[in-house]
């Protein structure tokens, strides 16, 4: 009588151990998908950023040139200035690009897919 009720609460405890793995597999694989899905966004988002603000930069560099042109009497001196700004502006992201690129699209990636905060960030560097 009591291996028989032994054996029922062992069989109801392996029972209840599968329910358990099955949830966590289930879990597990919900928690996959949503990374998946942030990365595809956020890679998404980055590259119309990269294809639609190369164009805004263009049109508006050649209007600037163009106005500059007319202010200053020859078209080329329009497109010499905006030419040296743009140039000056390239140099300055290529010298501090750590900083303006690399470390916030760090924080977004990591912030997305892990939770990560500043907090966290104190608490495992202790």
């Amino acid at each position: 009588m009591k291996k028989n009720k032994i054996s029922k609460e062992l069989v109801v405890l392996i029972e209840e151990i599968k329910d358990y793995l099955d949830l966590k597999y289930d879990l597990v694989r919900l928690d996959l998908i949503e990374k998946i899905v942030i990365i595809t966004s956020i890679l998404f988002t980055i590259t119309v950023i990269l294809i639609v603000v190369p164009m805004i930069i263009f049109f508006f560099s050649i209007a600037l040139a163009l106005f500059l042109g007319d202010v200053l009497g020859q078209d080329f001196y329009g497109f010499l200035l905006v030419g040296s700004i743009i140039t000056l502006f390239a140099i300055l992201l290529l010298a501090f690009r750590r900083k303006i690129i690399t470390n916030p699209i760090l924080k977004i990636l990591l912030r997305s897919i892990f939770n990560w905060t500043d907090e966290t960030k104190e608490h495992h560097e202790k």
